[in-house]
């Protein structure tokens, strides 16, 4: 008899793990604390998978209860330690808590499973930037725009970092370019702001 309940355990939990391949639809159009419960019951019904606990990290992170998110992503990567979004996202949280060394060191392992992840770039490019790195930055950022010229993230960041050097017409060539690519987005926006308060400096400063 206890076999058989075992067997039928895991037959279940087979079952819920193959139905995961279309977690991330079931979950659009939840608020973050329904997609909470919903995938706590998968975990208590005995489906412990990375995917689980990567879109549990996600809301827990909009919901900017960052230490859970940290736990999830890291249980998320414990579990598949080549899963390189779950490295991603487990770099901002630390990013967004100060934690830069742990931030730097969760990018460049997703830039180890996946060498071409924009995003990693991008992030990592930041992180290097605000530590005072600039020629690091700037390589990850031109390398995140030679894998994927439209990446409105890259083509941002690479918007500030001209702006911080105070080279204004290249930032503005940058930012001009996360408008056309995001125009009704919140990266885009913040880029028309960019670009105005920039004209105003430039028109000012003549």
């Amino acid at each position: 008899a206890a076999a058989a309940l075992l067997m039928a355990a895991f037959l279940a939990s087979s079952v819920a793990a193959e139905s995961l391949d279309d977690l991330k639809d079931r979950l659009e159009g939840m608020t973050p604390e329904e997609k909470i419960a919903y995938l706590d019951k998968l975990i208590d019904d005995g489906v412990d998978d990375a995917r689980i606990h990567f879109f549990k990290g996600n809301a827990w992170f909009v919901t900017e209860q960052y230490d859970s998110a940290i736990v999830e992503f890291g249980r998320a990567v414990e579990l598949d330690e080549n899963y390189a979004k779950a490295w991603v996202n487990l770099g901002i949280v630390y990013d967004q808590t100060r934690k830069f060394p742990d931030a730097r060191r969760a990018y460049a392992r997703a830039l180890q499973i996946n060498p071409d992840d924009v995003l990693a770039h991008c992030h990592l490019g930041f992180n290097y930037y605000s530590a005072g790195k600039h020629d690091k930055a700037m390589w990850h950022y031109e390398k995140a725009l030679e894998i994927d010229p439209g990446s409105a993230q890259a083509h941002y960041n690479l918007g500030l970092a001209f702006a911080n050097a105070k080279i204004f017409k290249e930032a503005l060539v940058e930012w001009r370019r996360v408008v056309e690519l995001d125009p009704d987005g919140q990266l885009g926006n913040m880029a028309a702001e960019n670009v105005e308060l920039i004209k105003t400096y430039m028109e000012l400063g003549n």
